[in-house]
């Protein structure tokens, strides 16, 4: 019975289309060479080399005698696991003395042991040679059997993960922690299907493709194989809903904080403590600069800034090196952000084109590109930071919805904390009960307002840090009735309304 070949095998040098269509090509093959397998098992009474035993043994360095099943094909030489068949991980692995094949009687000489104890139900499976296996683990099976690929338990995101102990060839990991570092012994390989959102970080011992993190979606899939030295690498990585290639797609929104703690809002709390000269971060930041028609993604976990004793403002940023490493440091200037145009050349200033979407900070003489991200703000007086503001994740903010809608001459205001002004904000409100021909759930972006004579939509206010909206003196809120059209006035207690702000590239 002949096998098929399995197709050529994707290189890490191949263009990302071949590598793309042998990847898949290869996966497919699978499917195929599998059944293939199994045949040829079959055709050669491969399955013959595994049997049970109700004979009672103690686990011990010594030659065993037991029953097994007939007509099985075990021959002298070979090596076999007389497991435990109610406790897999104690055994005893030896070789073949001798097999009777009409009564089952197998003599094996023991000379590997894990675990003590007496039992009567064996599980009889041909092994490697010592115990070794393709895995590199005396405790693997190195049956036919074994060849079959399995699901696992499914393991929880942490800072490291052991895909080691994975007791499938494919485990999901779940869970939103970020992965730092992944346990792999080298040669091994294991696939994973992301079933959580979570940050994996590339460094020196995790290596991703193109150098960059990775933040994972439900769904996601990805092959990993681990080195010596404890380095692993993804050889694989498929979003859910695209090809490897979406890996290096630019994120909708670039040079920003991408990923970190939040609160209940989704509002950034990365924590830190006034009343010193340090700011201390209580969890990982993740950013992406962007530098033309290229980005650098990089992450760090607990970021301090120091040095912060002389009073005034201060913008604190992340540095990112190429290998996704990021260090802080603190500037005194505040950073422009213009359409285009020259970059200040001031020593220290940072300039970012939005046109270009590039970041140089001035040198006194030149302006230079520098993967730089700013992350919040902190305000020292007194020698000490006595306030901390931190810049809202992906440059958007949607402020919590408030119940019954203010009366007239009110002044509503939340802090967005984009750092820039924005260009798109907008004031909504949510029926609540049913009003004015609307149902609970209908939304109203930016209604009217007036204040004498003159009504308009309600018109809101930014600055780099706030937004705020005030309504009209004479009435607050006028709206058209769903049904008929006419102008109505909402019953404040039957809406609610809230602020959102995008930074808008």
């Amino acid at each position: 019975m002949a096998i098929t070949p399995l197709p050529d095998v994707p290189q890490r040098g191949d263009q990302p289309d071949v590598f793309i269509a042998r990847a898949d090509a290869f996966i497919a093959a699978l499917v195929q060479f599998r059944s293939e397998l199994n045949d040829a098992a079959n055709a050669m009474n491969l399955y013959a080399v595994s049997s049970v035993s109700t004979t009672n043994l103690t686990i011990s360095v010594a030659s065993k005698t037991l029953t097994v099943e007939p007509d099985k094909s075990f021959l002298p030489g070979q090596t076999v696991k007389i497991a435990s068949t109610s406790d897999g991980a104690k055994w005893m692995l030896g070789d073949v003395m001798s097999y009777d094949v009409v009564t089952g009687a197998l003599v094996v000489s023991v000379n590997t042991i894990q675990g003590s104890g007496t039992f009567a139900a064996w599980t009889i499976s041909l092994s490697a040679p010592g115990g070794a296996s393709l895995n590199g683990s005396v405790s693997q099976d190195f049956s036919v059997r074994n060849l079959y690929q399995s699901l696992g338990a499914d393991i929880a995101s942490a800072g490291t993960i052991n895909l080691d102990t994975a007791t499938g060839d494919t485990v999901d990991v779940t869970g939103t922690t970020a992965i730092n570092a992944i346990t792999l012994s080298a040669g091994r390989v294991k696939r994973v299907r992301h079933a959580g959102s979570h940050l994996l970080t590339h460094s020196a011992s995790l290596i991703l493709p193109g150098g960059k993190n990775i933040q994972t979606q439900a769904g996601d899939y990805s092959v990993w194989i681990g080195y010596p030295g404890g380095v692993v690498r993804c050889l694989l990585f498929r979003p859910a809903g695209g090809l490897v290639g979406a890996l290096h797609a630019k994120p909708s929104v670039r040079q920003t904080v991408s990923y970190g703690p939040v609160d209940s809002n989704g509002a950034a709390a990365f924590g830190g403590a006034t009343g010193s000269t340090t700011v201390t971060t209580s969890g990982t930041l993740s950013v992406t600069a962007a530098n033309g028609d290229s980005d650098l993604n990089g992450s760090i976990g607990n970021p301090s800034w120091t040095g912060l004793n002389t009073d005034g403002t201060y913008y604190l940023y992340l540095d990112i090196a190429a290998d996704g490493t990021c260090t802080t440091g603190s500037t005194a200037l505040e950073p422009i952000y213009q359409p285009g145009g020259a970059y200040s050349v001031t020593n220290g200033q940072c300039t970012f084109n939005i046109g270009e979407m590039t970041m140089k900070v001035g040198n006194g003489s030149t302006a230079n590109p520098v993967y730089r991200v700013f992350v919040g703000e902190v305000i020292v007086a007194s020698n000490v930071v006595s306030a901390i503001t931190w810049y809202a994740l992906n440059g958007r903010f949607d402020a919590p919805w408030t119940a019954t809608l203010p009366g007239t001459a009110t002044l509503i205001s939340n802090n967005h904390n984009i750092g820039v002004s924005p260009r798109d904000a907008e004031f909504e409100i949510e029926c609540t009960t049913a009003d004015a021909g609307y149902a609970v759930g209908d939304r109203i972006l930016g209604p009217a307002t007036g204040s004498g004579s003159l009504v308009s939509k309600i018109p809101c206010m930014v600055t780099r840090k706030t937004i705020a909206v005030i309504t009209g003196s004479s009435q607050a809120w006028y709206i058209f009735n769903r049904s008929t059209g006419a102008v109505a006035t909402p019953t404040s207690a039957s809406w609610k309304y809230r602020m959102t702000a995008k930074r808008g590239w």
